[in-house]
């Protein structure tokens, strides 16, 4: 009895893994060789939508200042809707540099949320996102600002020169 017990675990044990083995090869298959992957514009990709039909989605960003205040749009100039998928609380990311380095990076000494958040940016749309700066002394200023979005970092990034100014405004030079 105990014999076609161990039997039967090992029968049960190599099906299993041979249905893990099939599926770890199946997933081999679908992923491209890096030679193999087609390069896109810079801002430019392609989502699926309603079956097998393709949309443009172009994103363009931006950094203006008004007043004392900065800001950080995003803006799809696609045909279809751009979800920007975060995996935190964070949004962006920044280094604020003078002539001696970084002087300030958004990020540090700050902690955010561990939550999943989703926006949808349908053709045309945009979205804005208020920077908060540290306290600066009047003089110029380089910021590295990029989104947090999932694969947006790389091609989100914008590098600005700016003038902090006596009455604490900004230009964006």
């Amino acid at each position: 009895m105990m014999k076609k017990i161990a039997g039967i675990l090992i029968l049960i044990a190599a099906l299993i893994f041979t249905a893990c083995q099939s599926t770890d090869d199946e997933a081999e298959e679908e992923l491209p060789a890096d030679n193999e992957q087609e390069e896109q514009e810079e801002n430019e990709t392609e989502e699926e939508i309603e079956g097998d039909e393709k949309v443009n989605t172009e994103l363009t960003f931006a950094l203006n200042a008004e007043d004392d205040k900065m800001f950080y749009t995003v803006e799809n100039e696609g045909d279809g809707v751009a979800t920007l998928k975060f995996a935190t609380s964070q949004k962006y990311e920044y280094e604020i540099s003078d002539e001696t380095g970084v002087i300030s990076k958004y990020s540090e000494g700050r902690a955010f949320l561990q939550a999943v958040e989703e926006i949808d940016l349908a053709a045309g749309d945009e979205q804005s996102f208020e920077v908060e700066l540290p306290k600066l002394e009047p003089g110029e200023y380089t910021v590295k600002i990029y989104l947090t979005a999932s694969d947006l970092a790389e091609t989100s990034e914008i590098s600005e020169k700016f003038e902090v100014t006596s009455d604490n405004s900004l230009n964006i030079n």
